[in-house]
This record gives C-alpha cells, sequence and structure tokens, in this order.
C-alpha cells in the first residue's frame, strides 16, 4: 500500500479503441450487422523492456464509441495504463505536463486536458480488461510509476456494447464512495464517477477488528500502525465525472476502505483530505 504522499505524487496522467463493421450479408434483414456493432471495439496495450526504460505498444489510430481495452506488462513491478485525452488544439505532451503539475503540485488542471480513464496498477505478468467508451481525438496511455508514454489517434464514432457491472458497482461523488453487491471472485465491476470532478479508486483491506474511523484517523494523522490488509486491494485508472468504466477485477471477501488520493480540477488537496473515505464490503 503506496502513503497518500507517494500515492499523491505518482500520479501523472493519461484510452482508446478499436473495432470493425461487417454489413456484407443482408439475407437477414440487417441482423447480422446490429449484432456485430453492438459489439465493442477492443484495443490492446502493452507495457514492455525494462524497469528503468519500459515501452508501450498501441495502434497509432483506433475507432472511437465502447471500447473493450486490454492491458498487459511484462515489466518488474506495478505499472498502469492511464489514458489523458488533449483538446482545443494543444498537444497530448502538454497535456501530461499540465497532468503532473496537477498530481504532483495540485497546479489546477486546464479544460483542455482530459482524465480519460484506461487501467490502474498492474503487477509483471498481470493483464487487466477495462471496458469504456473513448471520444475521438488525440490521446496519450502513460504509465503513472515510470513515466512512459506512447501516443495515438481516436477516430470516428464506431462500436457499442453495455458496461457489465455482475461483481456490483462503485459509486464516487463529492466527497465519497457508495458501493453495492460487490462479491468475491473474478467479475466486471461497474465504476460510476457520479460526481462533477475526476475521481478514480483506491482500495485497501480492512484489518480484522479495525473500523471505518480508525481509517479516517490514520490517513488524516499518518500515525501510529495502519488499521489496514494490505494483502487486499485494487484501484482503477483516473476519469472525469459523468464516465462509467467496467473493470475487470478478481475480489477476495471481506472489509475494504475506498480512497480518492487526487485533488479537484482547480487543484488543492487531495480528495482524502476532504474525508472521501469510505467501506466497502465484498460478499462471499
Amino acid at each position: 500500500m503506496k502513503t497518500l504522499a507517494a500515492v499523491a505524487a505518482a500520479l501523472a496522467l493519461a484510452v482508446a479503441g478499436c473495432g470493425s463493421d461487417d454489413d456484407e450479408d443482408g439475407g437477414d434483414n440487417g441482423a447480422g450487422a446490429s449484432a456485430e456493432q453492438a459489439k465493442p471495439s477492443r484495443l490492446a496495450i502493452e507495457l514492455s523492456g525494462t524497469a528503468k526504460k519500459p515501452t508501450f505498444t498501441v495502434p497509432d489510430s483506433v475507432e472511437g464509441g465502447v471500447v473493450e481495452i486490454e492491458f498487459t506488462s511484462s515489466v518488474p513491478g506495478e505499472h498502469s495504463a492511464q489514458l489523458v485525452r488533449a483538446e482545443d488544439g494543444h498537444t497530448t505532451a502538454e497535456a501530461l505536463a499540465a497532468g503532473q503539475a496537477w498530481g504532483e503540485s495540485g497546479k489546477p488542471l486546464p479544460d483542455w486536458a482530459i482524465l480519460a480513464g484506461g487501467t490502474g496498477d498492474l503487477p509483471r505478468g498481470g493483464a487487466v480488461t477495462v471496458t469504456q467508451e473513448l471520444t475521438p481525438g488525440s490521446y496519450v496511455v502513460t504509465d503513472l510509476s515510470s513515466n512512459a508514454s506512447a501516443e495515438f489517434e481516436v477516430t470516428g464514432n464506431a462500436g457499442a456494447g453495455e458496461l457489465a457491472a455482475e461483481g456490483g458497482t462503485i459509486t464516487a461523488t463529492e466527497y465519497e464512495f457508495q458501493s453495492d453487491g460487490l462479491t468475491a471472485g473474478s467479475a466486471p465491476v461497474l465504476f460510476d464517477n457520479a460526481g462533477q470532478e475526476p475521481h478514480f479508486v483506491a482500495a485497501v483491506g480492512l484489518r480484522d477488528g479495525a473500523t471505518i474511523d480508525d481509517a479516517r484517523r490514520f490517513f488524516e494523522t499518518e500515525k501510529g500502525k495502519p488499521p489496514l490488509d494490505e494483502s487486499r486491494g485494487f484501484g482503477t485508472a483516473l476519469v472525469e465525472g459523468g464516465v462509467k468504466q467496467s473493470v475487470e477485477l478478481d475480489l477476495e471477501p471481506g472489509r475494504y476502505v475506498l480512497l480518492c488520493f487526487i485533488p479537484d480540477r482547480a487543484g488543492g488537496p487531495p480528495h482524502v483530505a476532504k474525508g472521501m473515505i469510505s467501506e466497502a464490503e465484498v460478499a462471499e
């Protein structure tokens, strides 16, 4: 479990999609085309290389819409595939620089730098799938721990599909989380940022006998023995208000603390300092 200071300092930034439609056979009155169109696009993101010099492999251009993002990493340690979109004629390099100033120093994040989702941390040899909608534009994928990055374009607005939530839902607002129906095992969990500010989920287990009030006191003071079970945890990417993601998670049963360490777009203290610490229960 990273400390509050380490997590806040690590936040830099950075989604994508690909797919196609097949409309050749009209003998089924368009049913085949409709079924194909209902499938989400697919994007593969790979991180490889050494711990000191990891490298992303992404396509140059992918189609937008609802996209199934698959991230794999063969690099030692934990790494992420955070996405950022640049708007209003700005470059992705400018968006990354603005994101680093925001995440590391609490500077305001300009409206043209969009936190576009992606994935949270992944250990070496792991794989994770996230499904979400991607808007056409210029994107960069970045690893928050190493600052490796790669640019790509999202084009068109093709693709469709539902965001699955068989494993339950986590909803973020200002400044709390609500969870519902979280169940142990491997299943898609819907993360819904229903707030106005950007949010993400950093979850860590609560020790037996510890309470959510114990966790609040620990993160307020950063003193004493952590009331946390660091062997259990999960996380998501950073997303803007109004964005939803379906994240494939393999959850262990028990009680968790849900936290958000990023600030408002206007800058300032991290959300955890504003009381964004909530308890969640993962059922057997």
